[in-house]
């Protein structure tokens, strides 16, 4: 028999994955995995467990606007 060891993240992976849909888990763990800043996306909602900071659209522009004023 083989041993297979995770940690808390992966505990946390699960329970953030079965609250989307599978759209919503490709863009999660695609982000995840490649170190991403942040998700944008029209529907922040979707993304409510994220560990990973979520903006729309806009709401990315008035950041970048405040960051180069």
């Amino acid at each position: 028999m083989k041993n297979y060891f995770f940690d808390t993240d992966v505990i946390l992976d699960i329970s953030i994955a079965r609250e989307m849909d599978i759209k919503d888990s490709v863009k999660y763990f695609t982000a995840k995995e490649n170190n991403m800043d942040c998700i944008i996306t029209r529907n922040v909602n979707d993304f409510k467990k994220s560990i990973i900071p979520v903006y729309t659209p806009t709401e990315l522009l008035k950041i970048i606007e405040m960051q180069n004023p």
